[in-house]
């Protein structure tokens, strides 16, 4: 289950339940692009055009002196090759598969350490792109990788550094390069770790009501909306709206005052999410209005969630200041099949309007939005069900 826990508070008695939310929205829109598809691409291109440029227009004397013309073409053509492997095998894994990012760590260190191996008066740029690679590799994927990425690169310079006569005659220069290998990348593993927890934090911040813990109005309508949009939902799959508006919570606030109000309100939502199923949504409109999506669900399915969520309510005593006492609920519903088009804003005016009628029909009831209520449906479309309970 995707989601948290929401809040129970103490001094409220006869009330438990916990939230339950749906995973992420939208997962029949078309997947973003890939990134690894692109830099794949450049491996390959950028690979070839790299090796053929300093082989054989720029550096031939000094790379015949260490290494034969036979290896870099060996090692040029290999890289190439490797590298088209990698951008096949981005169609097999998914683009957070630990496999694809330790293969294309691998094969960008093992390339800019044989690069660093060729050393002569290219040695201080190499070793800045070295070092570059090395956590720039790391920073792609996360905090722990950065370490996957140090320990990569510390092992292909111990193999530069026992291969080249040029790094062991130039020692102090080595040792700082593994010094700064050392240093370095847990250095931006700390920060990378901190910043990750900081946009974690604001990005909860953005969706969740930071009252109760559900999502929030914006969150909701986004993702009501990618519900809408799915384009591998036909009209046989039917989904239902519920907004909640909470009877006699005014008088709450107004007798025992905000904080106790707010109380009732972190409690109220544990009972509302404790009478969804798993995989529905439930959000804090604001103020005592709260709304649930419940998919794949028929009418007469919708309207059970809603009485049990109106009975729940009103069977939960809560007592605050040596006083108690009882809520309501007044349940507006809206169903909609799938794939019709519906406008956003029609169907949450529906429920919210359906609510409305619950509430004006004597409060703690449950009203259905009328067939006409939302534009492009067809009532014919679904089979008739009685909502006697």
């Amino acid at each position: 289950m995707n989601g948290h826990t929401t809040p129970t508070d103490k001094g409220f008695d006869g009330c438990s339940g916990t939230h339950r939310t749906l995973g992420p929205a939208g997962d029949g829109r078309k997947r973003r692009a890939d990134g690894d598809y692109e830099q794949a691409a450049v491996r390959v291109s950028l690979g070839a055009v790299v090796w053929f440029y300093m082989g054989t227009l720029v550096y031939p004397e000094q790379f015949v002196e260490i290494v034969s013309p036979y290896w870099i073409n060996v090692f040029g053509l290999s890289y190439v090759a490797i590298s088209m492997a990698i951008l096949l095998s981005i169609h097999v894994w998914p683009a957070n598969s630990p496999r694809r990012r330790i293969i294309a760590m691998v094969i960008d260190t093992g390339a800019i350490s044989f690069c660093l191996y060729a050393g002569n008066e290219l040695t201080a740029p190499l070793a800045i792109a070295y070092l570059w690679v090395i956590i720039g590799n790391g920073l792609r994927f996360g905090h722990r990788y950065v370490y996957l990425a140090a320990l990569l690169g510390i092992s292909g310079f111990g193999v530069v550094y026992r291969e080249s006569w040029f790094w062991q005659e130039h020692g102090t220069f080595s040792a700082t390069i593994v010094i700064m290998l050392l240093v370095a990348p847990a250095y931006m593993a700390i920060l990378l770790q901190r910043l990750q927890s900081v946009m974690g934090q604001l990005s909860w911040q953005a969706t969740h009501d930071a009252l109760t813990g559900l999502y929030n109005r914006r969150e909701f309508e986004r993702r009501l909306q990618a519900i809408l949009t799915r384009q591998d939902w036909t009209g046989e799959r039917e989904h239902v709206v519920i907004f909640i508006d909470l009877d006699g919570f005014k008088a709450v606030n107004d007798t025992y005052g905000h904080a106790t109000g707010d109380q009732v309100l972190r409690q109220i939502s544990g009972i509302l999410g404790g009478q969804l199923r798993e995989g529905d949504t439930l959000a804090r409109l604001g103020g005592d209005e709260f709304a649930a999506i419940a998919v794949d669900v028929t009418l007469k399915g919708g309207h059970e969630i809603a009485e049990r969520i109106r009975q729940a309510v009103k069977h939960c005593r809560s007592t605050a200041d040596g006083a108690s006492f009882r809520l309501g609920a007044s349940v507006g519903i809206v169903h909609f099949p799938a794939g019709q088009g519906h406008d956003l804003h029609a169907l949450m005016n529906s429920a919210d309007s359906a609510c409305y009628e619950a509430k004006r029909g004597g409060r703690d009831r449950v009203e259905v939005a009328k067939p006409n209520a939302l534009p492009g449906f067809h009532p014919h479309a679904i089979e008739p069900v009685s909502l006697a309970t």
